[in-house]
């Protein structure tokens, strides 16, 4: 799940980071904050790599245990290799340990000494939109409106960049697009086809785009002749492989006791059982990773 902010902290200023959590996302930012988003039953390690991946932005909560923290030094030293965004909250007046300094010293800083006021929430959450691709220079009262006839002292091309973004990180988050018609004040703004790609195009399969009305009915997807014209030529692929159907509650899929199985994120799905996919998650068929986006 694509979100707007990653935000890496010690344990030690675990409530401190929840807090700065709380008011992003009261803002409309969306975060991903360990412990807290971290699967059930998943490696640790693994979660913390996809989220800082996934983020359009990473704060790091900066204080004497975060100093210490060889969890933050390695979440830091990820972000500044995939070249994130990094916004450092201090929560004390200290400077970044020698392992940290490389790459905080030229980021942009916020200080957060003691309780958060007024203008120390602005700035983190101005922060946070300007990293994303939002307008960094809106009025306190401006940044409270998302709709795009409001007033407000930014421009056009500015709040358009903006909102195009959150549109963008809509369509990764949502299996429909019901978030992303919002943002534009519409409701009759939804996919009409979903469209499969192939990661490995070594075999005859090159993709396919399944119609909107197709998904609301229910279709199956595999080798053979059951799937008619959504049959996936892959060694890896079964008969009758999976089925994927439009309800109201999202985009719903079973896999019908294929041999090679078919994975949600990396999890494995039990037979016969509907599970919920969302646009952005990683689908793989059998063999075959396979990237799914709205058209």
């Amino acid at each position: 799940m694509y979100t707007d902010a990653f935000i890496s902290h010690s344990s030690r200023d675990q409530r401190r980071a929840q807090t700065i959590c709380a008011l992003l996302e009261k803002k409309g930012l969306s975060c991903w904050i360990a412990p807290r988003d971290v699967r059930p039953g998943r490696d640790y390690a693994i979660e913390i790599l996809d989220g800082i991946e996934n983020a359009a932005a990473f704060v790091v909560t900066l204080s004497e245990s975060a100093n210490e923290s060889e969890f933050v030094k390695r979440e830091v030293e990820r972000a500044a290799n995939w070249r994130k965004p990094i916004i450092c909250v201090r929560l004390s007046n200290v400077m970044p340990a020698r392992a940290l300094e490389l790459f905080l010293s030229t980021t942009h800083w916020i200080d957060a000494f003691g309780p958060v006021d007024d203008r120390g929430r602005y700035d983190i959450v101005r922060a946070v939109r300007a990293a994303g691709g939002g307008p960094s220079h809106l009025s306190a009262d401006a940044s409270r409106s998302v709709h795009p006839t409001a007033k407000s002292v930014h421009s056009f091309p500015s709040m358009l960049k903006w909102r195009l973004g959150q549109a963008r990180r809509a369509l990764n988050r949502f299996a429909d697009l019901e978030f992303a018609a919002k943002l534009f004040g519409r409701r009759d703004v939804r996919f009409q086809a979903l469209a499969f790609l192939p990661h490995d195009t070594r075999f005859s399969f090159r993709g396919l785009k399944i119609e909107r009305s197709d998904i609301e009915r229910g279709v199956t997807l595999g080798r053979g002749d059951d799937a008619g014209q959504y049959q996936i030529n892959h060694p890896t692929i079964s008969r009758r492989h999976l089925e994927m159907i439009s309800t109201s509650r999202g985009i719903r899929i079973t896999d019908l006791g294929s041999t090679n199985g078919t994975f949600i994120n990396q999890m494995r799905l039990k037979p016969h059982t509907q599970y919920r996919f969302s646009i952005g998650d990683r689908l793989r068929i059998g063999g075959l990773d396979v990237s799914v986006y709205p058209s």
